[in-house]
């Protein structure tokens, strides 16, 4: 290939802009009460109707949720869904009940030719569609990764590997690490239990990671069983109050947000309106690097990055459409102050 035919190709095709492309493979993990498959749920309904995902943007593309575990909960998340929102499912998210092996590369081209075209397919969960393997070795986890991007190169879509974590739940995706390499983009859901839930973009080949979105659980009221006890379900609400993580600040997580809030006044991205809409990381990373203390490029570069996940982590800030706003009580009055700021830079001769 030339540079010419290199720059020819296509662009990269996204199901949720900025999140999951929409070919490749990718994992969703989390620990079992986190509500992974009720995140999963409300995503794929999301990129079916084409609707906008927690602030992103989506394409429409057909899903195929593979419920290899769970098929009566997934029915009453069905339910719970077409409650809550007042319309039926889109007619372009389909369902598969049936045994699945992903590790077994004659079901796996069998399973393909009943989906259809560029489908993003969510197998629900990736221990229960490769029975009997050995998550710690490297050989049998090879077999999985590669029924996925099969499944994947047979459809030209997406296939999404739900997944949990094992004991320690900082070390990721439970099994060999040859994991997380392999995958086009992570999102971790983490809490439950008592704890905030939320999910974080842990790896994106081609976006900004680090991007963490709060939610809730709502319950959903069915009916009854026979003995009189309520059928519930649950829904996802996206949670915009979710208060401020991890304390105090650092030194340097001070200084970073101090450059944020020093980029986005000067050069922040509005609207047509004129009201600020965010801060391009690259616009920061401007102002984060000529304040830095650090020598070379290379450890800018790491401790811009390490920084401006922990703001996100803590709460301060949010990700919407890669561009970071002010997250928090103060943040609508943030926005104002960096309006006013634009404005008046704007109107001030050079």
């Amino acid at each position: 290939m030339t540079g010419q035919q290199l720059n020819a190709m296509p662009p990269l095709r996204w199901c949720i802009k900025g999140i999951l492309p929409a070919h490749g493979i990718a994992q969703l993990y989390g620990p079992s009460t986190a509500g992974k498959s009720f995140l999963c749920f409300d995503m794929a309904t999301a990129i079916a109707e084409g609707r906008p995902w927690f602030g992103y943007r989506t394409t429409r593309y057909p899903v195929v949720i593979v419920a290899t575990e769970g098929q009566y909960g997934l029915k009453l998340r069905a339910q719970a869904w077409q409650q809550h929102h007042q319309r039926p499912l889109p007619d372009t998210l389909y369902f598969v009940i049936d045994e699945v092996r992903i590790n077994h590369p004659s079901r796996v081209a069998r399973l393909a030719e009943q989906l259809p075209a560029h489908a993003i397919v969510i197998i629900d969960t990736q221990s229960a569609a490769a029975p009997g393997t050995d998550e710690n070795n490297s050989a049998d986890m090879g077999r999985i990764i590669e029924g996925a991007k099969q499944l994947a190169k047979h459809t030209g879509g997406l296939t999404v590997l739900v997944h949990h974590t094992g004991k320690d739940p900082s070390k990721g995706a439970r099994g060999h690490s040859s994991q997380q390499p392999a995958m086009d983009a992570c999102l971790e859901v983490c809490g439950g239990e008592g704890r905030p839930r939320a999910w974080v973009l842990r790896k994106s080949k081609d976006a900004t990671d680090g991007q963490r979105h709060a939610f809730a659980l709502q319950v959903i009221t069915l009916g009854q069983d026979s003995d009189g006890e309520s059928i519930t379900s649950c829904v996802i609400n996206p949670d915009s109050a979710e208060p401020v993580r991890g304390g105090q600040l650092t030194d340097k997580q001070q200084r970073a947000l101090d450059n944020y809030r020093k980029a986005a006044a000067t050069v922040g991205t509005t609207d047509h309106q004129g009201l600020f809409i965010g801060l391009h990381p690259e616009r920061w990373r401007a102002v984060f690097y000529a304040d830095s203390p650090l020598d070379s490029d290379s450890a800018k570069k790491k401790d811009f990055t390490r920084q401006r996940q922990a703001l996100v982590a803590k709460g301060l800030l949010i990700i919407h459409e890669q561009r970071y706003r002010p997250h928090g009580p103060s943040a609508a009055a943030e926005e104002q102050q960096f309006t006013r700021q634009l404005a008046d830079r704007l109107a001030t001769p050079p």
